[in-house]
Parts: C-alpha cells; sequence; structure tokens
C-alpha cells in the first residue's frame, strides 16, 4: 500500500518570469515514479471493489425482486384458500337442510367440518 508520502522536493527560483508563481518546484523521476505507481495501484483497488459494489447491489436487486415476486404469489394463494374456504362453509350449511343425509355424504361432511375446524384453531394460535 502507499507509504508516506514524504517526497522530497527541489525549488529553484528565479528560473520562470512569472508574477504568479516566482518560484517552482520540481520532484525526482524515482519520487514521481513510485507515487504514480502508488496512485495506479489504489485506483486499481477503488474499480475492483467499486465492480463488487455493484455486483453485490444488483445480487440484493434480484433478490428484492425474487422476494417481493414470491410475496405476490403467497398473497394470491391466501386469498384463493381464503375463497375456497368460504365455498366449504357454504357447501356444509347445506347439509342442516332435511333430505342430504346419509352415506358418502355425511362422511364427507364430518371431513370437511373437521379440516375446518383444524384450520380455524391453527389461525387462533
Amino acid at each position: 500500500m502507499p507509504t508516506e508520502n514524504k517526497i522530497k522536493r527541489y525549488t529553484v527560483a528565479g528560473l520562470v518570469q512569472s508574477s504568479e508563481n516566482p518560484t517552482m518546484q520540481f520532484v525526482t523521476v524515482v519520487d514521481f515514479d513510485r507515487v504514480t505507481a502508488e496512485r495506479d495501484e489504489a485506483l486499481e483497488i477503488s474499480e475492483s471493489r467499486f465492480s463488487e459494489i455493484i455486483q453485490n447491489r444488483d445480487c440484493i436487486n434480484q433478490r428484492g425482486m425474487r422476494v417481493h415476486e414470491l410475496q405476490q404469489r403467497l398473497t394470491a394463494a391466501d386469498e384463493r384458500a381464503d375463497v375456497l374456504e368460504g365455498l366449504l362453509h357454504k357447501w356444509l350449511s347445506q347439509f342442516s337442510k332435511p333430505g342430504v343425509t346419509g352415506g358418502p355424504i355425511t362422511t364427507l361432511k364430518e371431513e370437511t367440518a373437521k379440516a375446518l375446524s383444524a384450520k380455524e384453531s391453527e389461525s387462533h394460535a
């Protein structure tokens, strides 16, 4: 990683005729090359980390979209279950009418009532 940025600077006065900066500073080629290499390495690391961050963000976005999609499917399935449960309650209510008794229908009625009461007790727990 970057070493301390203690570069020896050389100052030359009066080399250039300028009222803005009458003194110029210079560094050696060795120091300049070292600092340039350190900067390039830091940029490369930064670009690599930035790329990783973008990939992670994209992965998180994809997972978020998948969770949203699954939530929508779950909501639709819950709504369908509620509708079907309501229909089963209506179906069971028909057994109280005279003439609808006996055999397999009575067995089916009992199984349905048992399943519905189990679901209702789970939802209250």
